[in-house]
């Protein structure tokens, strides 16, 4: 299992190092394992991050007119400035080869 996060991570940070100006800001980008916004909250506390940028993806019907339920956990329960950014349509790989 920690071979498949390492590999997620360095993909991540192969696929959005130097992509746009704003990208080469990122300090770090951590790919963690557990309940997705209490591992958010908890990765933001222990790095001290100055603020969160995460996407979401709407499910159902009315997917695209509400937040992701991780994205509203989240949101709801943090004091840092948050940037929530809707995720294209279909399957999001940050492991596959660059375009």
């Amino acid at each position: 299992m920690a071979c498949y996060f390492e590999e997620l991570n360095h993909g991540a940070q192969r696929r959005y190092r130097g992509k746009r100006p704003f990208v080469d800001t990122i300090n770090s980008i951590e790919v963690c394992e557990g309940y997705p916004a209490e591992t958010i909250l908890n990765m933001v506390d222990d790095l001290n991050c100055d603020m969160i940028i995460m996407g979401t993806h709407g499910k159902g019907i009315l997917g695209n007119a509400f937040l992701g339920s991780t994205a509203k956990r989240v949101l709801r329960r943090t004091r840092k400035p948050i940037f929530i950014i809707p995720l294209p349509k279909g399957k999001l790989d940050i492991t596959s080869q660059e375009k």
